[in-house]
């Protein structure tokens, strides 16, 4: 492969990364206290898993949710409750398990970045089409599973 479409797909990435974290907090109505956007997608899993079902998410859904360490859904949720967006509670049926709640503020912050994120994303949305952005959505997941797949071969000592 060219060292050139190494490069450039390098510098892609960078400015994607670099673009949806300062998109995300830009011109926030809760500037105060906003959030990142793994913060804002851990509280809309958790507010739609709390909607739907009578059981909470669990740690583990939520590192398999977002493709990430233990100690990273530890660290985001310290941050939502030093935030006072959400409050853990240890579960009194069984202490292994969190219960975690959105705060009336989280309620209100997920509210507004809700707002936030469907009028960008239907600005993109409008802009590319929705042909584009599902293209994009499956080379990102293929990618993912692509990068999962190389980091357990290398757990193992093989090679892709």
């Amino acid at each position: 492969m060219k060292q050139e479409i190494k490069m450039e797909f390098l510098r892609s990435l960078f400015k994607l990364r670099s673009f949806l974290n300062a998109e995300f907090r830009k011109d926030s109505k809760a500037s105060n206290s906003s959030i990142n956007i793994p913060e804002y997608i851990l509280m809309r899993e958790i507010a739609v898993t709390s909607a739907s079902s009578n059981s909470n998410t669990t740690l583990s859904d939520i590192r398999e949710y977002l493709s990430i360490t233990k100690a990273a859904v530890s660290q985001i949720l310290r941050s939502l409750e030093n935030k006072g967006l959400i409050i853990r509670d240890v579960d009194k049926n069984d202490r292994r398990n969190l219960i975690i709640t959105i705060t009336p503020e989280g309620q209100e912050m997920l509210r507004i970045k809700d707002e936030e994120f469907n009028e960008r994303f239907n600005k993109i949305t409008n802009a590319l089409g929705e042909s584009d952005i599902t293209q994009m959505i499956e080379i990102i997941n293929r990618m993912s599973k692509t990068l999962s797949q190389i980091k357990d071969q290398q757990k193992q000592g093989g090679f892709l």
